[in-house]
């Protein structure tokens, strides 16, 4: 499960130049950057998981982390697939959206 960091309370939320700082987990741990606060994804492998979608709804995109953490950003005319994971599932990136 991801795991959001707080900035500290008396600075400021992170900027984009700062985030781009913070040297990559040696654990492998995938760090994003969203709304100015840094959220940590476990080691894909390492929990077991093969696959994560990290859906931006301000952005619109979906952030696809497969394999030996393969980071891939669709936007909305990309159609979600995970044939060997879920044969069979397709979903339109624009459906997520259309609520």
């Amino acid at each position: 499960m991801p795991t959001l960091i707080d900035t500290p309370p008396m600075s400021a939320l992170l900027t984009a130049e700062e985030f781009c700082r913070i040297p990559n987990p040696k654990d492998g741990s995938i760090l994003e950057l969203h709304d100015g606060k840094m959220i940590v994804m476990p080691p894909p492998k390492e929990a077991g998981v093969r696959i994560v979608w990290l859906v931006d709804g301000e952005t619109r995109t979906v952030t696809v982390y497969a394999g030996d953490l393969h980071r891939v950003e669709h936007d909305e005319a990309a159609t979600l697939t995970a044939a060997d994971i879920l044969p069979g599932f397709s979903m339109p990136i624009q459906q997520i959206f259309a609520v």
